[in-house]
This record gives structure tokens, sequence and C-alpha cells, in this order.
């Protein structure tokens, strides 16, 4: 009888705290088409992203995604606005492979300059979204980059020898450094050594798994427009190229967004849309880069 009582109190209680839970709601999925759009001054228009969600009865599969977005596509495009909201210049968003760009691919982004997309998708939902371009920045010549950085042989206790700045803009009170391997493979043949077969290799540390080395880029926001060189911001030895985003306020919200909650939140959104099913992000920015070669630590 007692262990009867016992398995009769243990069923009730886990009856309890299963009731307690909500069920997932599977059938309370709504579709949504996400945009990722940024111009940036001095360039053309390319890589924008137009996406669908997925049911979470569905596996999610990026590729499906982006395609099953791009076919609900019935044009799209970028114009540049004047001072009054008046288009001056339309340009044609036409799809290659994934992404969107410019038919145009000869018009650059103007700096201080107000842009508006507009998609429109064939079940009638219209998204827009508008951006003013920063100025762009420049380089601060007193902390000039040098064109070989020796990585220390222990780089968790070494203090940063380098400094790289840059010049503020009045609109960008955040600034994105950016910093990518742009070969994971070689070595030698970047250097003057007499070994130019020699292959690059990963910066391993304890908490970096197979994941971390997917994307060859790592950033960063700053509040300053100076930085000292962080160790644990690089993933390969090698060519690296350095980059500093001066981001409009659109931009600024995505990135904090994507890099921190990682989940979508509409008080973040920089669109508007017509039946709620458009979200995202329509931002722009002006970037400078410079290239440096990160030498190994010597085993």
């Amino acid at each position: 009888m007692k262990l009867l009582n016992s398995i009769l109190a243990c069923s009730l209680l886990l009856l309890l705290i299963s009731s307690c839970e909500d069920p997932v709601p599977l059938g309370d999925y709504q579709e949504r088409y996400l945009i990722e759009a940024f111009i940036f001054v001095g360039q053309p228009i390319n890589e924008i992203s137009i996406s669908k969600s997925q049911a979470l009865t569905d596996s999610f599969k990026l590729d499906k995604s982006i395609k099953e977005g791009l076919a609900q596509v019935k044009e799209a495009y970028i114009n540049e606005l004047d001072a009054n909201g008046i288009v001056v210049k339309s340009l044609k968003l036409i799809p290659d492979s994934l992404k969107f760009y410019a038919q145009d691919t000869s018009y650059l982004i103007k700096e201080q300059t107000r842009y508006q997309i507009r998609v429109e998708f064939l079940d009638g939902e219209i998204t827009t979204g508008e951006t003013t371009t920063p100025m762009p920045t420049t380089w601060d010549s007193k902390y000039s980059i040098r064109k070989e950085v020796q990585f220390p042989l222990d780089s968790l206790t070494a203090n940063p020898t380098d400094t790289i700045a840059w010049a503020s803009i009045a609109t960008s009170p955040y600034y994105i450094i950016a910093v990518k391997c742009i070969d994971t493979l070689e070595y030698g043949k970047y250097t003057s050594s007499q070994d130019e077969k020699e292959k690059n290799r990963r910066i391993n540390r304890p908490v970096r798994g197979n994941n971390f080395f997917k994307d060859q880029t790592s950033m960063g926001i700053l509040p300053t427009t100076k930085t000292p060189v962080v160790w644990s911001i690089f993933k390969w030895f090698g060519k690296q190229e350095v980059y500093v985003y001066a981001p409009d306020y659109n931009m600024i919200r995505w990135f904090l967004q994507n890099r921190t909650s990682r989940e979508y939140n509409t008080l973040l959104n920089s669109l508007k849309s017509t039946t709620g099913k458009g979200i995202g992000v329509f931002g722009s920015s002006s970037v400078i880069k410079d290239s440096f070669f990160l030498v190994k630590n010597r085993k």
C-alpha cells in the first residue's frame, strides 16, 4: 500500500507540473517577410537580403528561406529622395542568386542623403523604410595601422601594443569595428620567408568550437573613436582587413538586436508594413578599411 500511495502521489505531481506548462503554439504561425538592407557611402547597392519566415514544424534551411522570399517579391526599389521626400532617382533592385542588387551598378551611394526602400510582394504586402546616410570618417594618422602585427606568445596576459583611431561623426554615437581574415588557408605566400607554402592556422582557445570559425569576420560595437588591439578578436593568423563603420540609427539598433538578444524585437524594427508581414531593417553607413598581416606566435 505504501508503494501504491507513493506511485499515486508521484503521478499526481507529474500531472500537476505538466498542466502548468503552456503548449507550444504550433498553430499560431504567421508568415513574415524579413528584409535586411544596408547601403554604404561611396559603394553600389548590393547584397540586399529578402527572406521568408518558416514555421516551427518545418526544419529551417537558410537557402530555402531566402529562395521563398525572393519568389514572393513583385518589385523592389531603392529611391534617392530630396529634402522634401520627393523621389530624385529610382533604382530598381534585381535578384542575383540569393541577393538583390541595383540594376544600375554605376550608381554610388551619396553621403548625407535621404534614401527609401520599397518592396512590393505578390500578395499585396508593401514594405518601406528610410535612412539618411552618414558622413564618411577617416583614419587618425597619429595611430596608423602597422603593416605587420606580432601576435604575442601569451595573448591572455599580454597588454595591447597597438591602437587604432578614427575621426568622429556627429550623427554616429557608436561605431562598428570588424576584422576579417581574407585568406584562412595561405600564410607563407604573403611573407618574405623562404617557406611560401606554409599554411595558415586557427587561433584556438578552449571556448571556441567549430561554429566560431564558420564566419571569417569578428565584429564589435564601440562608443568611442579609439581602441587598443584586442587579441581575442582574431580567429586566424595571416592577412587581415580591418573595417570601421559609422552607422545610422537603424543599423545600430539592428546590430544590437542581432548580436546581443538574437531575437526579433518590434521596437527595433525600422520598416513600415501595410499588412504587418514585412519586418527588418533598412540602414546605412560610411566605412573605412585598411589591411595588415598578423604574424604567428611561433610554437
